[in-house]
């Protein structure tokens, strides 16, 4: 796995703290299309992936922004479902989709 990865050590959840199947993972707070890949493979289907900047800051614009996301989403699901690492062949996998 790469350091990105890492970042998002589930093991840092004290013993206290107890994760319920019903409980939906959130991602928020600086993400962008290039962590997708990373974000697809920590959460899966079941999450909620909250995009500001990310997505208000694309340079053409929010519209564009939300295509973005939405496309690189799209793409990394498929090709995890279709058996490809998203690890290694994530940034790959968006630049594809966007031709």
């Amino acid at each position: 796995m790469t350091d990105f990865f890492n970042l998002f050590d589930l093991g840092s959840v004290g013993a206290s703290q107890k994760v319920e199947p019903s409980d939906l993972p959130v991602a928020s707070g600086g993400i962008h299309v290039w962590h997708m890949p990373a974000l697809t493979e920590i959460f899966g289907d079941d999450s909620v992936l909250l995009f500001g900047g990310g997505t208000l800051g694309h340079p053409w614009g929010n519209a564009p922004g939300a295509v973005a996301n939405r496309v690189a989403l799209e793409a990394c699901v498929q090709a995890r479902n279709e058996g490809r690492d998203l690890a290694t062949e994530g940034n790959e996998i968006i630049r594809e989709a966007t031709k």
